[in-house]
């Protein structure tokens, strides 16, 4: 059994998605990672500028360290701590800022001189602290030094929950004003990508819809390899190339066929005529017998070699009523010798079909020969035209059952195998004829019995023009 087939354009649609919806979660992790790492360095920043001009206020110059308030406020929820040599604090902006004290920078080395060990332990330094109720704090400490030696720091902390944490203003500025984007955005993506995929799809669905096409009477058709993508260009060709072999192989077995019973036909008729010449005695009539029954086979085999090179010319116009009204006019004698009825109906108005109306003739009157054999005497065949452009053949036999119906139009297809009349062509050879016109043969069972043949072939609307090929019986 085979698997059920998924749809390229869904399995194309769903990872198109999930690789977007991954995409775009670590595209948002990487910008916030940035955004945060480039906060925190902008924030520290901010912070030492504020710890330098706090450090600008400090007398360093007089024997007691002193340190003049700044005449502008500090940023809304900064604290700073200023302290002197010793680690005393000098100022600070309120009595949390105790908890701001950093453990001391590491000593300088002795051979070097101040300066020297001031550069090397850098004047500047970043880290978090922890306040007294828990929560963090940035904070940037800026060392100077004084009198005798001795270090100054000034300290500026920042909660990390201020309200005015520049990262706030930035996650706001981004993600409110510009990340909402992004969804429309890879929406409309995805809606571009799918109706270009779909519309580079369409070139395939047209070559299926000529695949659809392709049969025994295709006339050459085949696989169309214009604007198809180039990716399916090696397949079509393939299938063209294989179409060629198939058509060739089909070409050769007709022509073996239409010859072979060609061929047959002339000893056949040598034979029967010197049984003719022979004394007519039991096994001359059983010789005719043989031979008149391999006359009718290789009749039948030339007829279906005909009927498989059929090729029905799209404009080919006929009058269904006239092809039914000869076909009922030739075989009502053989039905009345067989002491059955031949009744047409449906035929007194003309019903244009696209078709052919010698080959059409020779499909009904396969049915109709075939309806005969099987009826019982004493009853009555029924040709049928309809308006919609079908023929009906309907026969009161013992009718064909469901499991037979698949089988009846099968090549020396017989109910009754050991039947020596027929050689189970002659549905064939309708259905043949039938498909070549682009209809449809079907069978079903009658109400009360029997069974029913239908031709169902292309209705005319218009009648057609004197000159149109076939539109005369």
């Amino acid at each position: 059994m085979r698997e059920r087939a998924q749809s390229l354009l869904r399995v194309i649609a769903v990872r198109m998605l999930t690789l977007t919806m991954v995409w775009l979660a670590l595209m948002i992790a990487f910008v916030q990672s940035e955004v945060e790492r480039n906060a925190r360095a902008l924030r520290s920043q901010s912070l030492e500028a504020t710890a330098r001009m706090l450090a600008r206020q400090l007398d360093t110059g007089a024997e007691v360290l002193a340190f003049a308030p700044p005449k502008t406020e500090l940023p809304p929820g900064y604290r700073f701590a200023v302290r002197d040599g010793a680690g005393r604090l000098l100022a600070s902006s309120d009595e949390v800022a105790e908890t701001l004290a950093l453990p001391p920078l590491p000593p300088s080395p002795p051979q070097l001189d101040p300066y020297q060990a001031l550069a090397r332990q850098r004047d500047a330094r970043t880290v978090t602290v922890a306040l007294m109720d828990g929560r963090t704090a940035l904070a940037v400490e800026v060392s100077l030094p004084v009198a005798q030696g001795a270090t100054a720091t000034v300290l500026v902390a920042e909660d990390e929950s201020n309200p005015t944490f520049l990262l706030d203003a930035l996650v706001d500025q981004f993600f409110v004003r510009i990340g909402w984007l992004l969804i429309p955005g890879v929406g409309l993506l995805l809606a571009v990508s799918l109706l270009s995929i779909r519309a580079e799809l369409r070139p395939i669905a047209h070559v299926a819809a000529v695949a659809e096409t392709i049969g025994p009477h295709g006339g050459g058709v085949r696989l169309p390899d214009r604007f198809v993508p180039r990716e399916i260009l090696p397949l079509i060709d393939t299938v063209n190339r294989a179409l060629d072999r198939l058509e060739r192989t089909l070409q050769a077995q007709r022509e073996f066929t239409a010859d072979a019973a060609h061929e047959l036909k002339t000893p056949l008729a040598v034979m029967r005529a010197q049984i003719d010449a022979m004394t007519p005695d039991a096994d001359t009539a059983a010789l005719r017998d043989d031979v008149d029954r391999m006359s009718r086979l290789v009749t039948q085999l030339l007829r279906l070699a005909e009927a498989d090179q059929l090729a029905v010319p799209p404009d080919a116009v006929c009058d269904l009523a006239a092809v039914a009204r000869d076909v009922a006019a030739g075989l009502a004698p053989l039905a009345l010798a067989r002491g059955r009825s031949l009744a047409l109906a449906g035929a007194e108005e003309p019903v244009w079909v696209r078709g052919v109306a010698a080959p059409m003739a020779q499909a009904i009157r396969n049915l109709t020969e075939n309806a005969i054999k099987h009826s019982p005497p004493g009853t009555t065949v029924e040709i049928r035209v309809t308006p919609t452009g079908a023929a009906l053949v309907r026969d009161h036999g013992p009718g064909i059952s469901e499991a037979e119906r698949a089988h009846v139009f099968k090549r020396f297809w017989r109910k009754d195998r050991n039947a020596e009349d027929g050689a189970g062509l002659g549905l064939a050879i309708a259905a043949k004829i039938v498909e070549a016109h682009g209809g449809q043969l079907s069978v079903s069972g009658a109400a009360d019995g029997g069974a029913v043949f239908a031709i169902d072939l292309v209705l005319i609307s218009s009648p057609p023009s004197s000159h149109c090929p076939g539109a005369a019986a």
